[in-house]
């Protein structure tokens, strides 16, 4: 009997994708022979791309093949979906990166910092060698202040630091050091900034796979493996539209530090709950270590992502007893955050004369960030405060033209984030508990405010591009929220669960696509409006 009904289910499993198709093929065939030629176009991709969310929705359904067997299994199968699944986001992710002439290379303004950077490091010096130096910013009494340099009429290169008559790269160096440097030095060649973005993206995206994939094999061993895909799938397109966007100089400094946080939590949690001889966890938390500090040179907000590492580090030791070996491998374990810490306090001291300065108190922008250096904000408390709330629950509104909606705070962006409530579930919450990390979850939320409260802190105002620094760690502890919820929660709750985890899952693959469509910071859509009315046309047949 039961062999019948799930035959019966089977059937009703391929028939329904096949009819939904077959629908489709009409209404195509239909458009086509009763609109004009354009019409049908954008009627035809329109109707693609909605039938696609829709299918979305109807392949990660909870009663879905998808959903049929684990994450934690380990077949054929599994292994082909998720790189099917991997390779497709980061083509979607890292393919339009050349769209927009202005973060392309064709424009390179100064954009090329680090192609220039590679080149002082060949020539053996810290400063940017620019031959073009206005004399008027050498004689200047405060250079760092916008107003005062439009005003004298001074022209300078944007977004660098600027200190004793030279100019320094304020990004952070690492980038680089990794990948520039080795780049022009094996090929002869500058790498165009943007393609070492798509680099980066594309790691960051097979971080997420993988550390939600340690996730799910060491506690949620019954996850099922839609759910797993799906919301890999949203922490990479969350965590990288803007990327897509705006690809060159900024997001290669972001998006640098957040594969390099990404895959530093991965090592660590394999250190900490998975390997259980003892060098070999060593050296995990070791390659964790090395590259969490290593983050702190590309950007330092999304770095404090390390110290999510207290949390797991507590869950690791507990229970152990204090011995010579014990501290030997813990000193092992974090001498690569004294190795790359004392190199990058030896890099800032070189160039400013101070270990504790990245650039930011120098830095030519549209503030003057020099004066904030002798206070912690340049606005007050209670108006970082504000920035704080409206980081993550700012509404903007909607705008008149498509796509019709504008840069919100994080859970309005993504309402995904929303599962996070979950875990004040008491009975969701004590099985994180007994999984011993709960100190991690309470990081992963505690965290995002920090980061904020330094972003404002040390910024005029907070942009959409900062929000990154935030998004891997909400999209990290929503995975944990949801996996614990499947496991912890009675059976109609928790597959009701993993229904709204479908819902919010799809919407952030479609917001993400929404968002980068937003005219704005010389994108494509800003560049040529057409694109924008064409999306409409085709995103709004109906």
């Amino acid at each position: 009997m039961r062999a019948g009904k799930n035959e019966k289910r089977s059937v009703k499993g391929r028939v329904f994708p096949l009819c939904a198709a077959a629908v489709l093929a009409v209404i195509l065939v239909l458009c086509a022979v009763l609109s004009s030629d354009a019409f049908s176009r954008y009627t035809a991709a329109g109707a693609c791309f909605w039938f696609a969310a829709v299918m979305a929705l109807y392949v990660f359904r909870p009663g879905s093949w998808l959903n049929s067997f684990p994450a934690s299994e380990v077949s054929l199968k599994h292994n082909l979906i998720t790189l099917a699944a991997q390779i497709a986001l980061i083509l979607v992710c890292v393919l339009p990166m050349s769209l927009s002439p202005i973060w392309n290379g064709e424009v390179p303004d100064h954009r090329n910092e680090y192609e220039v950077m590679a080149d002082s490091l060949l020539e053996g010096h810290l400063y940017l060698d620019y031959d073009d130096v206005d004399p008027k910013l050498l004689t200047m009494e405060n250079p760092y202040d916008p107003e005062a340099r439009q005003a004298e009429g001074v022209t300078v290169h944007w977004d660098h630091a600027w200190y004793n008559g030279h100019y320094y790269m304020y990004f952070g160096v690492v980038p680089a050091v990794i990948t520039f440097l080795p780049y022009r030095v094996l090929t002869g060649h500058a790498l165009t900034t943007y393609h070492a973005t798509q680099l980066y993206v594309m790691l960051m995206i097979l971080g997420f796979f993988a550390l939600f994939q340690e996730l799910a094999d060491r506690f949620y061993r019954r996850l099922p493996f839609g759910t797993y895909l799906l919301l890999s799938l949203a922490a990479g397109a969350i965590s990288s539209w803007y990327c897509a966007e705006a690809p060159a100089l900024y997001c290669t400094a972001i998006s640098a530090g957040l594969f390099l946080e990404v895959w530093s939590l991965f090592f660590f949690i394999r250190a900490a709950f998975v390997i259980r001889s003892e060098k070999k966890r060593v050296a995990c938390a070791a390659a964790g270590a090395l590259l969490g500090a290593l983050a702190f040179g590309c950007r330092p907000p999304v770095a404090l992502g390390n110290l999510l590492v207290l949390g797991l580090m507590i869950s690791c030791l507990k229970g152990e007893k204090p011995s010579r070996k014990l501290s030997a491998g813990i000193f092992a374990a974090i001498l690569p955050y004294i190795i790359v810490g004392a190199a990058l306090m030896w890099y800032n001291g070189a160039r400013f004369q101070n270990p504790f300065e990245f650039g930011q108190t120098y830095q030519l922008t549209v503030a003057d960030q020099h004066s904030y250096a002798s206070e912690f904000s340049g606005s007050g408390f209670l108006v970082m405060a504000m920035d704080i709330v409206g980081n993550f629950f700012d509404f903007a509104g909607f705008n008149e033209t498509f796509p019709y909606i504008g840069f919100n705070g994080a859970f309005l962006n993504f309402p995904i984030f929303f599962l996070i409530l979950i875990l004040l579930d008491r009975q969701v919450m004590r099985g994180v508990r007994k999984d011993g990390i709960a100190g991690f979850a309470v990081g992963l939320a505690v965290t995002p405010v920090i980061v904020t409260a330094v972003d404002a802190a040390w910024t005029p105002f907070l942009m959409e591009r900062y929000r990154l620094d935030i998004y891997y760690l909400l999209s990290i502890l929503t995975f944990i929220a949801a996996a614990a919820a499947h496991r912890d929660l009675k059976d109609r709750c928790a597959r009701r669960v993993l229904w709204i985890s479908d819902i919010l899952g799809v919407m952030a693959l479609v917001g993400s696509f929404l968002l980068f469509l937003v005219p704005n910071d010389c994108n494509i859509t800003a560049l040529y409006p057409e694109i924008s009315d064409t999306m409409r046309r085709i995103l709004l047949f109906f």
